[in-house]
C-alpha cells in the first residue's frame, strides 16, 4: 500500500533512514527526525506494516523573479535492500510527482547520490552548489539574494533556526567528495512558465510530452512580455489554433526544464529570459 504518513507516524520511517544512510551520524538523524519532519511529507509503501520504500518531500519558499514560489525538496529517497528491484520506487515517484502538479508547484528538485537514477524520471542538473555568505538576518538575506540571483531559496527565522541547528551537529563532518549537484523538474507547466518574462512582447503554442504527469501532455497558449506571462492548456475545442504570428514549440518535459533553468537553448525562444542565477544551498 502506498500512503503518506501522518505526523505521528513518521518515526517508524527512521528504521529505514539508519539502514540506508548509515554514514549520517545521530546526531544528524536525531536533528533531522525532531525539525525537519516536522513539517514534510513521507510518501511510504508498505507490505505487512513495514515501511519497505520511502522518499521524503521536504518544503521550501522561493523568491522566482521576486515571486514568492512552495516547492518541495525530494530527500531520503530509499527502499530496503530486500526490496530493491521491485519497481516501489518508481511507483512512489509516479505517485508524488502527480501529487505535486495537483499542488499547483511549479517544480520540484532533488541533490541525487545518482543522477541516471533519476534521469528517466526527467529530472536534470542545472545547479551546482556554490558557497555564498549571507548575513544570518532572515530580512538581509533575502535583501542580498535578490540582487544576485533569478531564484532562491527565502530565508526566514523557522529557515534560520532550523540551519543553525544542522551547522551545529555537522561541525567536523568531512566536506563533499564531490560537487553537490542539484538537479529540477518542471511539475506544472502553467505555474511554471508564468514565473518568466521575455524582452519582447511573445505569443507561443508550446506542444508538451510528460510521461509521467498527464495533465502536463498537450497543447499550450502562452503569452509572454516584459512585465507578465500566461501559460493556458488549449481545450479540445481550441486544438486546431493556428496563427502566423504565434511561434510554435514541440518540446518534452525534460528539455523543457532544462531551457527554463538555462541549461540549453530552444530556437525561437531566444528572447525568453530564463533562470540562470540560482541559489539552492540547503542540504535537507
Amino acid at each position: 500500500m502506498i500512503r503518506y504518513l501522518a505526523d505521528a507516524e513518521k518515526p517508524i520511517s527512521e528504521a529505514l533512514y539508519r539502514e540506508a544512510f548509515p554514514e549520517d551520524q545521530d546526531a544528524f538523524v536525531n536533528y533531522y527526525y525532531t525539525y525537519v519532519t516536522k513539517n514534510n511529507r513521507i510518501l511510504v509503501e508498505e507490505q505487512a506494516g513495514e515501511v519497505c520504500s520511502m522518499l521524503h518531500l521536504n518544503p521550501y519558499r522561493f523568491s522566482v523573479n521576486g515571486q514568492a514560489v512552495d516547492a518541495y525538496y525530494y530527500v531520503a529517497v530509499a527502499t530496503k535492500e530486500r526490496y530493491r528491484h521491485q519497481g516501489m520506487m518508481r511507483s512512489l515517484l509516479h505517485q508524488s510527482l502527480q501529487d505535486i502538479y495537483k499542488g499547483g508547484h511549479p517544480f520540484t528538485y532533488l541533490m541525487p547520490a545518482n543522477r541516471a537514477i533519476y534521469e528517466p524520471f526527467d529530472f536534470r542538473i542545472v545547479y551546482e552548489q556554490k558557497k555564498v555568505e549571507l548575513p544570518l538576518d532572515p530580512a538581509e538575506a533575502n535583501e542580498k539574494m535578490a540582487k544576485l540571483f533569478d531564484i532562491y531559496t527565502l530565508r526566514d527565522s523557522w529557515y534560520m533556526e532550523k540551519m543553525l541547528e544542522e551547522e551545529r551537529v555537522c561541525a567536523g563532518d568531512a566536506p563533499f567528495d564531490i560537487p553537490p549537484y542539484i538537479m529540477m523538474r518542471i511539475t506544472h507547466i502553467e505555474n511554471m512558465l508564468g514565473l518568466l518574462r521575455s524582452r519582447r512582447y511573445r505569443k507561443i503554442i508550446l506542444k508538451a510530452e510528460d510521461r509521467i504527469i498527464p495533465e502536463n501532455n498537450g497543447r499550450f497558449l502562452w503569452e509572454i512580455s516584459e512585465k507578465e506571462s500566461h501559460c493556458t492548456k488549449l481545450t479540445k475545442d481550441q486544438l486546431t489554433i493556428s496563427e502566423k504570428d504565434w511561434t510554435e514549440i514541440s518540446i518534452g518535459i525534460a528539455d523543457l526544464t532544462e531551457f527554463v533553468f538555462g541549461k540549453c537553448r530552444i530556437r525561437g525562444l531566444e528572447d525568453i529570459q530564463v533562470l540562470k542565477r540560482i541559489c539552492i544551498n540547503e542540504a535537507v
